[in-house]
């Protein structure tokens, strides 16, 4: 136990020929010209447990082993993370991070290695993550499997599994992870508002759907402006629903314009989901209300109503005018 096993022109550390009931941890094995660790010759019921193995051709090798409890382990950055030779039998590796290795993350590399369970672990960014040609090898316990950077499917139901298995193991027997490790972020709908509603004085009512996932903190902001709601918790129920009306104030402080408010929810494991809707505010302008009458009628329009009126009742009185004039005329001839 914690030794520095480093720079080794073969192995860093190595298990020979019925070497049995051991425990190998917290080691550091790392740039050795072959393996880090390497068991060899019907070795069984050895544990390798906590150990640092990296930069090696292969970090763990098991040649002809059986029984071998790998777990904790932390192997990246070498070629072949874990290889598993020559009638490797029952042997479990589980919560292992294996990572960034350049060839493959772990190869059972003979269809004599069989039984091996392989579960719990966390794959990411090896060029290749597993490659089976073993024949009847685990990939989960049937309960939980592995941890695969590249899986493609979704957790709708946030229960730490993907919704379908795994089956981006390569190699001439290949295999399946039926119970892979995933999260992801909640899945949002938006039912209103409607993109491209326009809204005035009054500030708009929204309701959102969680289509996928738990929701259990919501908020939202208008983007661009720097302005957000407060958190607010929620249920956590699947397929949730959150009703409301944005904050007024929150509207009163935004211009007329085009707005787009996005929509957050948040999961227990810190993942958001989020949707985006664009809406348009428009406000009239309260200074016209100044130069408009009661009923609404511009004071300019009422102005040009009025002195049509008074031109015509103008008119009206020169024609009477000129008509009293005239039989004024006529009646002081009819006199004389």
């Amino acid at each position: 136990n914690n030794n520095n096993c480093s720079n080794n022109n073969q192995n860093g550390i190595l298990l020979y020929n019925k070497c049995s009931n051991n425990n190998i941890s917290e080691n550091t094995c790392s740039d050795n010209g072959v393996n880090g660790i390497k068991l060899e010759m019907s070795c069984e019921n050895n544990n390798l447990f906590k150990n640092s193995i990296s930069k090696n051709e292969i970090g763990i090798f098991l040649n002809h082993c059986y029984y071998t409890d790998m777990s904790q382990n932390t192997i990246e950055n070498n070629d072949i993370g874990i290889g598993v030779d020559n009638n490797s039998d029952l042997n479990n590796i589980t919560k292992n991070i294996i990572n960034n290795n350049t060839e493959y993350g772990i190869v059972i590399i003979q269809n004599l290695c069989e039984y091996n369970l392989i579960f719990n672990n966390n794959f990411i960014r090896n060029k290749v993550h597993a490659k089976n040609d073993g024949n009847n090898n685990d990939w989960d316990n049937g309960i939980i499997g592995n941890y695969w950077d590249d899986y493609i499917g979704k957790d709708p139901d946030d229960d730490g599994i993907g919704s379908v298995p795994y089956l981006n193991i390569t190699g001439i027997i290949g295999g399946q992870d039926n119970y892979p490790i995933w999260w992801d972020a909640p899945a949002l709908y938006i039912v209103k508002p409607k993109r491209g509603e326009e809204f005035g004085e009054d500030s708009p009512t929204f309701r959102i759907k969680v289509d996928e996932g738990r929701g259990y903190y919501f908020w939202y902001e208008f983007i661009g402006t720097g302005i957000e709601s407060s958190v607010t918790q929620l249920s956590g129920n699947l397929n949730l629903s959150k009703s409301g009306t944005i904050n007024q104030n929150l509207w009163n402080r935004l211009p007329n314009s085009p707005i787009i408010i996005r929509f957050y929810v948040k999961d227990t494991q810190g993942f958001i989901g989020y949707k985006d809707v664009l809406i348009i505010k428009n406000v009239p302008d309260d200074d016209d209300d100044d130069w408009k009458t009661k009923e609404g009628i511009p004071l300019w329009l009422q102005a040009i109503f009025m002195g049509m009126i008074s031109v015509c009742i103008g008119f009206i009185i020169i024609i009477f005018y000129n008509e009293y004039k005239k039989r004024k005329k006529l009646l002081k001839k009819d006199i004389q």
